[in-house]
Formats: structure tokens, C-alpha cells, sequence
């Protein structure tokens, strides 16, 4: 039999607990914002600068594909990056981000073919190749099975993703007839 009392403890030791619980992000925006709560980022990070570029559906999330502005000590560069965040109950949870080194050009815009490779995490099997280019107008992304993509460039910026882990692919930049103009591997 239950008491007044021994309700009164279970109700406030939930109320405790849940009160101790971070609430997650809302939407996958939010998730971006809030990105140092969850996980280890570039040093100078402002998510207050984060501007999204791009976004791709892929393994049950989203992957991001955003600029951002170091602060003082990161130099006052503009960075480009990519985070992937999933759907967890009631929010958004950021699973892992990439910001590259080179930074972007003057007013966040690429001087020339820059890419990296985000990893999903634990959670999800995830490779996704993202980039910018102050060139071309699509991307042929060829993995290590053999397969091809084409993924035209969007405002100068491109993402492409599979639900599986790769540690190779090649890419090459398109002009608006097919020829390349730049090619770049990661083996």
C-alpha cells in the first residue's frame, strides 16, 4: 500500500531528475546551434555565425552543410563544415560535424574546389562527401563499389551521402558541358 508520503518522493524525485535533463534542439537548425553542447568543435566555433548552405536526408538524419565565422583568436576566418543530426524523441541530437581547415574566401565564398569526407557515428552507418566550388556546375562523385552520382552544385556548394562507412571515393568538378575541371581523390 502506497502512502501520501511515499508519492510525494516518487513525484519529486522525478521532477529532479527530469529537471536535470537537457531538453534537446527542436529542429535541425537548432541541433546546429547548439552543436558544442554535444560535441567537440573546432576551436573559436560562434554558432551564433552558422549559416546553412546546404542540407541532404540520409540515414534517418540530416546532414548540414553550413559556413561559420571563427572568432578573434581562430583568425576571423570563414569556415566550411558539416554535421549530421538525427531525430531522437522530442528533438534533434547532433551525431558528429566536420569543419574543414582551409578556410573560404572573402564574404564566405570558396576561391576554389574544397571538400571533405563526415563520418556518421555510432548510431549510423554514414559516409558523406560535401564540398564548394567557386567553379562548375556539378560534382561526379564515384565510390569505391563502382557507383556513380551526379550532384549538381547549389549555390557553389554540394553534399552527397550513403548509409554505409567508405574510406575512399574520387571526385570530379563538371563544367556546364561535362568536361572536368578538377579532379580529387581520398584514398
Amino acid at each position: 500500500m502506497q502512502t501520501r508520503s511515499t508519492l510525494a518522493y516518487v513525484y519529486l524525485a522525478v521532477t529532479v531528475l527530469l529537471s536535470g535533463c537537457q531538453t534537446l534542439p527542436a529542429t535541425p537548425q537548432e541541433a546546429l546551434n547548439r552543436l558544442p553542447e554535444y560535441i567537440p568543435t573546432p576551436t573559436g566555433y560562434r554558432p551564433e555565425t552558422t549559416r546553412v548552405l546546404e542540407t541532404f536526408e540520409a540515414a534517418g538524419g540530416t546532414i548540414i552543410v553550413y559556413a561559420w565565422q571563427a572568432d578573434d583568436l581562430g583568425g576571423g576566418q570563414c569556415r566550411l563544415a558539416a554535421a549530421y543530426v538525427t531525430p531522437d524523441g522530442l528533438g534533434w541530437r547532433p551525431q558528429s560535424t566536420l569543419s574543414l581547415a582551409e578556410p573560404l574566401g572573402a564574404d564566405c565564398q570558396p576561391d576554389a574546389l574544397t571538400t571533405g569526407t563526415l563520418s556518421g557515428s555510432e548510431v549510423s552507418a554514414l559516409t558523406a562527401v560535401f564540398g564548394a566550388s567557386d567553379r562548375g556546375v556539378a560534382v561526379r562523385l564515384t565510390w569505391p563499389d563502382g557507383q556513380t552520382k551526379v550532384v549538381p552544385l547549389t549555390n557553389g556548394v554540394f553534399v552527397q551521402a550513403r548509409p554505409e562507412v567508405f574510406t575512399t571515393w574520387e571526385l570530379e568538378l563538371l563544367d556546364a558541358f561535362g568536361n572536368v575541371i578538377e579532379r580529387e581523390s581520398l584514398t
